[in-house]
């Protein structure tokens, strides 16, 4: 009588589990194995698991004492040993359900590609941030790894997509979508920043848009969406004709500046804004036109005088913009499109005071400058070419004094020097988010710098960023029913 009541109960709840599984009970006696291995390792707290499955099957056993009852994927329920082989191909996943009384768990156990980037992660991400986007980018390019990639708090896969090419700054596109660029590595001009096609899908892998700005490349280094539903894009139209003699080039040059558009939700350019026209190319530090030159040659077809990297609205009616080749961060007013203010590079009339860092100089080629609620700006500094650690920044911007005030910092003793790429997202507890640049590590440290999460790529493996994504902008319900129904059993 008390096994059918089992059985009853189990099958009663035997449709939520596959679709939902929980992990918050613990079962006296109770394992589970996955051959050829699971990434983690088994822990009956924890869900979402991934294996490999080279010959399209897996074997997976399961013990239980009498009294607790194990379902194996869609086989019948038994307790006691048992060991079954299922055949499994990528993407798909099978799953594992516990009962015992009126305690329930599921388990769920997804196949990666062979191709699959590689990476192991320890800890766990800060509540502000469940889940986080990454693609792996491989420093010496002779490696395409194409996937886009959604892990949970551990840093297990629960959704991923492969692009034509690799995936570049993969990022949240609303609730439930999930969007990044492709093809950057094909289309991309000799010398120019990364362009390509960014487009929005959902979590079932179809495109559901694409977007692009109204002329030029679009650069892959930024895409931002806003409450409004419209997105800002960037571009890097170039300009021909230009003296370069006054920074050590020739004249006749080509030159390029970057453009930055918003997008309206139906496509339409509805505010745009040129760096040329408020930045000469003065203010591209000699240290950059050195680094281009040597890189390309004095008869080069195209020079990077800014690279665009990042947007943020201030809700103050400014947008802050970083540009790596000018090692500074701008606000401009969206109203008048002048330039208010100016934070590191090269000293003009718009220079805000620094006060409390003794770097020199403030940045060097820094990524990801971020708005924080309280009105403080985070910027992760890569000290690009500076012969120092990349660092994490947070800055107090008084624009009535004119000043911007160091008031919080760090770095890792792990890390290496950052030449480009990178991170930096503060949570509202004060805990972060860091992608250390063009290296191979992403960690997660709490409102003491204390680190809580580490993820490693193998080999010369890295993330342009690791970008939260909120429980409001997906669920674990939405990733795996995606990933579900892309790879249907």
């Amino acid at each position: 009588m008390r096994r059918t009541c089992l059985v009853t109960s189990f099958a009663a709840f035997g449709a939520l589990l596959m679709a939902v599984p929980t992990a918050s009970a613990q079962f006296k006696g109770v394992s589970v194995g996955v051959s050829p291995g699971l990434s983690p390792a088994f822990n009956q707290l924890v869900t979402d698991y991934t294996t490999s499955c080279p010959t399209g099957r897996v074997w997976v056993s399961a013990n239980s004492p009498s009294g607790t009852l194990i379902r194996i994927d869609k086989l019948p329920v038994r307790s006691g040993n048992q060991s079954v082989s299922i055949r499994l191909r990528p993407g798909q996943r099978i799953t594992v359900q516990v009962s015992s009384g009126r305690s329930f768990a599921g388990y769920s156990f997804r196949c990666r590609p062979e191709d699959f980037p590689a990476f192991s992660a320890k800890g766990t991400l800060p509540s502000g941030s469940p889940f986080m986007a990454i693609s792996q980018f491989d420093s010496t390019l002779a490696k395409t790894n194409k996937y886009a990639v959604v892990t949970d708090l551990r840093g297990t896969p629960l959704w991923w997509m492969p692009a034509d090419s690799t995936p570049f700054n993969v990022e949240s596109a609303g609730q439930g979508k999930i969007a990044y660029w492709s093809d950057w590595s094909k289309v991309r001009p000799k010398g120019a920043a990364g362009t390509g096609d960014f487009s929005i899908y959902g979590l079932d892998g179809r495109r559901e848009r694409r977007l692009a700005v109204s002329g030029g490349w679009t650069d892959a280094h930024e895409a931002l969406l806003t409450s409004r539903g419209t997105w800002y894009l960037a571009s890097n139209p170039s300009r021909s004709g230009v003296d370069l003699r006054p920074f050590g080039g020739k004249p006749g040059s080509s030159v390029s500046q970057s453009l930055i558009e918003e997008i309206s939700p139906v496509g339409k350019v509805i505010w745009g804004w040129r760096p040329k026209d408020h930045i000469p190319l003065v203010e591209t530090p000699i240290r950059w036109w050195s680094r281009l030159f040597a890189d390309w040659g004095l008869d080069h077809d195209h020079y990077e005088a800014t690279h665009f990297n990042s947007l943020a609205e201030d809700g103050h009616g400014g947008l802050i913009a970083s540009f790596r080749h000018l090692d500074a961060v701008y606000r401009i007013n969206k109203s008048t499109r002048g330039i208010d203010w100016k934070l590191g590079g090269t000293t003009t009339s718009k220079s805000l005071r620094v006060i409390g860092d003794s770097a020199s100089p403030t940045f060097g080629g820094q990524h990801d400058a971020r708005v924080q609620s309280d009105g403080t700006i985070t910027v992760f500094d890569n000290r690009t070419n500076l012969n120092s650690q990349p660092r994490v920044t947070r800055w107090r911007i008084d624009s009535a004094a004119r000043t911007a005030t160091l008031i919080e910092e760090f770095t890792d003793p792990d890390t290496l020097p950052a030449g480009c790429c990178g991170s930096a997202r503060r949570f509202s507890d004060g805990s972060w988010l860091v992608s250390w640049g063009s290296t191979a590590l992403i960690r997660a440290y709490d409102a003491k710098h204390k680190q809580r999460f580490g993820l490693t790529f193998d080999g010369t493996g890295f993330s342009y960023r690791a970008t939260p994504i909120t429980s409001a902008q997906a669920s674990r319900t939405q990733l795996v029913a995606g990933m579900d129904r892309m790879h249907p059993r």
